[in-house]
């Protein structure tokens, strides 16, 4: 992955492949329009304001991948991947701190997690959405 080793996701990878996806998602939308819409600011949003907040601790990479897979899976997929994304990250740093391999100031590439999350998401999505709801209906 390109993140991993220079941490930088490239416009010239993620801006067609939204462009591409947002034409897309005009003709085939299969829960609807609005689903995808908000999927997309919302992962958008939610990274933009910490790269905002962090003053330069995430990348504005990460944001835009996270517009691409909130256009891709829609809210549910967005939230999901953002919280396992987080847990991965949070947990991988915290290892890597821990065996002395960054120090805890140190940076670790959010894309792969990113990108891992949103596939194992987008195969497992729906049944760990149903378990998940399953505690409130």
């Amino acid at each position: 992955m390109i993140d991993y080793r220079s941490y930088q996701l490239p416009n010239v990878i993620l801006l067609p492949s939204i462009a591409l996806l947002l034409l897309g998602r005009i003709f085939i939308h299969p829960f609807g329009q609005w689903t995808y819409a908000i999927g997309a600011l919302l992962g958008f949003l939610s990274i933009f304001f910490i790269v905002v907040l962090s003053h330069g601790g995430m990348g504005f990479g990460d944001a835009k991948l996270f517009l691409f897979v909130g256009l891709y899976g829609g809210i549910a997929q967005t939230i999901l991947t953002l919280i396992i994304s987080s847990l991965l990250g949070a947990v991988i740093g915290i290892g890597l701190i821990v065996k002395g391999r960054i120090h805890k100031n140190g940076m670790i590439a959010f894309g792969p997690y990113i990108g891992f999350s949103a596939v194992c998401i987008h195969l497992y999505g729906s049944p760990i959405i149903h378990w998940y709801l399953s505690f409130f209906y």
